[in-house]
């Protein structure tokens, strides 16, 4: 029996299509006039390779269903349905088969076909499995059409995101030799005003505003940097990484030896050790910075391991923040204390959030004003799988 002519699907049409695949001619052929009387658009083959066919020039390209007998020579139903996955997956498959092969048929659901109906059936039984499986090509039409526009929109984001990575690191970079002769020269005019109190005093605000300059101009650099080069994933023990940042932290000047530290015990996640670095640098700096006015400042580290993430946070017992404000601290140059009380660029904490980010992680804060503060990390642990 001849498909759908060429003329037909010249223009869109608005009935459902569906391919019907029988060996029984005399069954193919009632169940074709029955289903086209019901506003059917319908390909109808006698072989399974006939199907694949007109699903591979083109000629079905737009059907909708699969209605296909489970038993036929050559190719059978379950292999048909196996192949239309792989290449249509969006056509909807129902199975037709004799009260012999419902085992068969069963399986076949678990592969992925719809629905099935036992034959010999009536009209009045398929058709509500025709509609039910309209209504799941609807629904799958509409997910693809989503997925499309998520991905556009992913990829418009991450274009825009690595434009401005770009612009960063240029912009800093083109600011870093400037800045520097700015510091340079002022530190070089120091001599010359000495017996100038007013002039002192205005060099060495211009090399204190020219340092702070270099310092935003070297987070900025660091910010671009980092959405730069695939990630260097390994089990990572965050033991030994915190463990080296607190040695290195103790061993400053600047009262570090007043802090008191408890360090639990800390899983091993999946993750780039260099970048993890740089995560508990910066959480450990700010915990220090802030809770520094305390009589015995206070940093506590711990972790759980858990399913497939990790759990660790960093907690001291400082100045703390408003914790309507939490969301604030992670967007780049924000800061919630000024630079005379705390000084900063306001990027240390953005670049913790894209690197945990760039891990599949997670990180928030909490906080209450005078009472300290908590950053809380979610990591994949070590058994994660690779992305």
């Amino acid at each position: 029996m001849p498909p759908e002519t060429a003329a037909q699907l010249a223009t869109p049409d608005p009935r459902p299509g569906v391919i019907v695949v029988d060996d029984e001619v005399a069954h193919l052929q009632a169940l074709t006039d029955r289903l086209r009387t019901d506003g059917y658009r319908v390909w109808a083959c006698g072989a399974a390779e006939q199907a694949l066919a007109l699903l591979a020039d083109g000629q079905a390209a737009d059907a909708d269903l699969l209605l296909t007998d489970l038993r036929m020579p050559g190719i059978d139903g379950m292999g048909l349905l196996e192949q239309v996955r792989l290449s249509h997956p969006e056509i909807v498959a129902v199975l037709m088969t004799g009260h012999a092969s419902i085992e068969s048929a069963v399986a076949a659901l678990q592969s992925g076909a719809f629905d099935y109906v036992v034959k010999p059936f009536r009209m009045a039984t398929i058709r509500p499995v025709l509609a039910r499986a309209l209504e799941t090509r609807r629904l799958r039409r509409q997910a693809a059409v989503l997925q499309r526009s998520l991905a556009d929109r992913q990829a418009r984001l991450e274009a825009a995101n690595r434009e401005l990575d770009a612009f960063a690191g240029r912009v800093a970079h083109d600011l870093r030799a400037p800045i520097h002769h700015m510091v340079g020269y002022a530190e070089l005019l120091q001599p010359f005003v000495e017996g100038d109190g007013e002039a002192r005093h205005y060099l060495t605000r211009l090399t204190e505003a020219g340092l702070r300059a270099e310092q935003i101009v070297e987070d900025l650099l660091r910010f671009a940097r980092l959405a730069d080069g695939p990630l260097q994933r390994a089990p990572v023990p965050l033991q030994r990484v915190v463990s080296s940042v607190c040695a290195a932290m103790a061993a400053q000047p600047a009262g570090n030896a007043r802090v008191q530290w408890r360090v639990g015990d800390l899983p091993v996640v999946l993750g780039d050790e260099s970048l993890l670095g740089i995560v508990f640098t910066n959480l450990i700096s700010n915990a220090l910075k802030f809770s520094a006015r305390r009589e015995t400042p206070l940093i506590e580290i711990g972790g759980a391991a858990g399913e497939g993430m990790c759990t660790v946070w960093v907690r001291d017992n400082g100045v703390g923040f408003d914790p309507a404000q939490a969301q604030r601290l992670f967007a780049a140059f924000e800061r919630l204390h000024t630079q005379r009380e705390f000084p900063g660029t306001g990027l240390g904490l953005c670049n913790v959030r894209r690197i945990v980010e760039r891990h599949g992680g997670s990180i928030r804060a909490a906080a209450q004003p005078g009472q300290g503060a908590c950053f809380t990390l979610e990591l994949p642990g070590a058994a994660s799988p690779l992305p």
